[in-house]
């Protein structure tokens, strides 16, 4: 909390605590808080006379209510639109771009371990002398495993 400070002089660590740094530190960030405080008292001011001077245009009338309605049936309209949306968005061509993407990103994965397989593989029958079907059979590799195309 920054009541004691501390400095390394030399091989030693030295502590100390004045009783007027602490109270400094307390004054400076009362001062801060006063000061943040009356520049929120002066922002709610400005805003509640922002919205005195709005209400008088506020008074409910007939064109009011009339595109009040308009406004929640081109909201309900559009909320409808963007469900129908939501049904085609996989064939959106940047959808689409996207999971070919992730594909060929799976595929690249895929065909790294397949090489990873084969190179341990290749390692194994050279330097424990076994066959590649016995390599094959010890760790359940299939016999018609290849690369992905």
């Amino acid at each position: 909390n920054d009541l004691v400070s501390f400095e390394k002089i030399g091989s030693g660590n030295f502590y100390w605590c004045f009783p007027s740094e602490a109270f400094n530190k307390r004054k400076v960030r009362e001062n801060k808080l006063n000061a943040s405080i009356s520049e929120v008292e002066q922002e709610i001011q400005q805003l509640q006379k922002e919205i005195q001077e709005l209400e008088p245009g506020r008074e409910p009338c007939e064109e009011r209510t009339k595109l009040d309605s308009e406004i929640s049936t081109f909201s309900q309209q559009l909320s409808e639109i963007q469900k129908e949306c939501s049904k085609y968005e996989q064939f959106d061509p940047a959808q689409i771009k996207k999971t070919q993407e992730q594909i060929q990103l799976a595929k690249d994965a895929a065909n790294r371990w397949t090489d990873n397989i084969f190179v341990l593989k290749s390692w194994a029958t050279k330097t424990y002398n076994i066959e590649g079907k016995a390599f094959n059979d010890s760790f359940q590799i299939p016999e018609d495993f290849d690369y992905v195309e």
